[in-house]
């Protein structure tokens, strides 16, 4: 019997479409290739049209009335049309162990890239709104030429000035179901909060097209966890 770090492949049918290291897995593990394909079956495949996405309004927002999605963020569900799940990436700097020798790339940070959401627009206009609310008070554009010492407006921030993060950043979740409904991962995207609110292309030729709005967001750092025995209905 072959050692664990022989790793002489046997000869075995009905392996094409297998890589290499799943045959290598099959061969370590005493699986046949049958029982492998009954197992993948039986799992089954996630679908990317099987997620949700929640936001949890931040103390900003909330502290503001007057717009609709505020009462009922979870409307934004319905309106995220798409998105994608957070990457990692690991920064690395180039290194000699000894001085001389092979370079070595050693990590020592971790990157995390934006997400872009898109968000189908209503008829009454609230998605825009509640965006276009959010986004102004993580900065005040509203400046009306006045620059930066302009006076302030009923509580807000001076024309062009940032308000504080914490004020104004979220907890979002992704969550990713399989086809019967169950939850399978979720992932949590900590002190979220958008940074590109994309043009809108306008065309009178457009007759049946939908308005969406893309979205872009940025976040400090992102978990993952696996979860079951939730079904789409819960939030």
């Amino acid at each position: 019997m072959a050692s664990p770090t022989d790793y002489r492949l046997p000869k075995f049918e009905n392996t094409q479409g297998l890589t290499t290291g799943t045959v290598a897995t099959i061969i370590t593990t005493g699986f046949s290739v049958a029982n492998y394909i009954a197992q993948t079956q039986s799992r089954g495949y996630q679908k990317s049209n099987l997620f949700k996405v929640f936001f949890f309004p931040p103390p900003v927002m909330r502290r503001i009335a007057g717009v609709a999605l505020n009462n009922n963020p979870n409307e934004l569900t319905l309106y995220c049309e798409s998105t994608s799940l957070p990457g990692l990436s690991l920064a690395t700097t180039e290194v000699r162990r000894y001085g001389y020798g092979p370079v070595e790339r050693k990590p020592y940070t971790p990157i995390f890239n934006d997400i872009q959401l898109s968000f189908i627009a209503d008829g009454k206009g609230e998605v825009q709104r509640f965006f276009t609310t959010w986004m102004h008070n993580i900065v005040n554009f509203t400046g009306a030429g006045r620059g930066p010492a302009g006076v302030r407006n009923s509580g807000e921030q001076p024309p062009y000035i940032a308000n504080y993060k914490f004020d104004y950043c979220c907890q979002m979740l992704i969550r990713v179901y399989n086809n019967k409904g169950e939850a399978v991962y979720e992932y949590t995207l900590n002190q979220a909060y958008p940074t590109l609110m994309g043009e809108i292309g306008l065309n009178w030729a457009d007759t049946d097209q939908l308005v969406r709005l893309p979205i872009t967001f940025t976040f400090l750092d992102w978990n993952s966890t696996l979860i079951t025995g939730q079904t789409t209905g819960t939030s």
